[in-house]
């Protein structure tokens, strides 16, 4: 961990980051000497105003991101919709790449792109937000040298990114946002212009359509839940990825909660066969009553009755489906925040 002559930072935030960025662009600095990369989950479609609110809010300038800008330092650089960022050297790429961990722009792409570009002269940060999104790249900025910053989770309206993030990537600092701010300045306060080294697309961003090895990391059991293709399952540090031939990139929780998620779509879709099925039969019924075929019309009746019943099996299935706990504050972050806070 570098403690001084971090050249770039970058941040990921999602659910209640918005809070969290204005909070942290409010006490940076206008002298601040590194380029700030921000990706906050946001929808696809529909504009962001990010830039704004943070523009009115701190001294720095706040842009969104466009696609071969060159970074320059005392600004906040925000990643626009439907659109990962990652940083080439210098400069930022936009590409509309397969979604990770459901989302688009990530986090992950930024911290991964920025450690390949800048290794020990980077400091990522993750503040407020569900899930896991970040861990991996924060594990990656870790093992290329840089300095790892995370909110306190007891400082964030959403408490289990962080917790993730603490429990899974052990990083260098666990503080409050103002905190977090102090250390960056402190981190960055040798910045020297470094432009960061020109690299080629990482292996893991660059699928190989050819072959069982099309990415790295061993085949994995499941499919991938965006497009139904095979994963291949890597180390990170003391978590797991997954990525698909095409490039679909997933966390463990997020790779979990996306098959919660296509599981209730599946048996949904079932039910609502199953009572198509039902009301189809009860129609037939009728018909075959009015005709006087009452013997065919008892076996449709039967069979509407027995989908009905089916249907009605599968939605008391759907109520006790459990959704994916959130990490919280489980045993391991709690350690870490206490031996950050100096509390035995």
């Amino acid at each position: 961990m570098p403690d001084t002559g971090c050249e770039i930072v970058v941040v990921g935030a999602s659910a209640g980051g918005v809070e969290a960025l204005i909070r942290f662009a409010r006490v940076v600095p206008r002298d601040f000497a590194a380029p700030i990369m921000i990706v906050l989950h946001v929808p696809s479609s529909g504009p962001s105003v990010l830039p704004q609110i943070l523009d009115r809010v701190g001294p720095l300038p706040a842009v969104h991101a466009q696609d071969g800008m060159e970074t320059a330092g005392g600004c906040l650089y925000i990643a626009p919709p439907d659109r990962h960022m990652r940083i080439v050297g210098r400069r930022i790429q936009l590409d509309p790449g397969p979604r990770e961990n459901g989302h688009r722009p990530a986090i992950d792409p930024l911290f991964r792109s920025t450690a390949e570009s800048y290794g020990s002269r980077t400091a990522g940060v993750i503040l407020s937000g569900t899930l896991d999104d970040g861990t991996v790249g924060l594990n990656c900025i870790a093992e290329a040298g840089g300095a790892t910053l995370v909110q306190d989770p007891r400082d964030a309206m959403y408490p289990a990114m962080p917790a993730n993030a603490i429990a899974y990537a052990r990083p260098d600092y666990v503080l409050p946002i103002e905190k977090l701010v102090e250390t960056l300045v402190q981190l960055t306060a040798g910045a020297s212009g470094y432009a960061g080294k020109e690299v080629a697309v990482p292996d893991d961003q660059a699928p190989n359509p050819g072959g069982e090895d099309a990415q790295p990391g061993e085949i994995a059991p499941f499919a991938c839940p965006d497009c139904g293709g095979t994963l291949w399952e890597k180390e990170e540090g003391d978590t797991m990825s997954y990525r698909c031939r095409v490039g679909h990139a997933f966390t463990m929780n997020s790779l979990i909660v996306r098959h919660v998620d296509t599981l209730e779509r599946t048996l949904w879709a079932a039910c609502r066969a199953l009572e198509e099925r039902a009301t189809m039969s009860r129609r037939v019924a009728r018909r075959l009553n009015d005709g006087d075929r009452t013997s065919s019309a008892r076996r449709f009746e039967r069979q509407a009755k027995v989908s009905a019943e089916q249907a009605a099996q599968l939605k008391t299935l759907l109520d006790s489906l459990e959704a994916v706990p959130d990490i919280g504050l489980d045993a391991i972050a709690e350690s870490r925040i206490a031996s950050e806070h100096g509390v035995a």
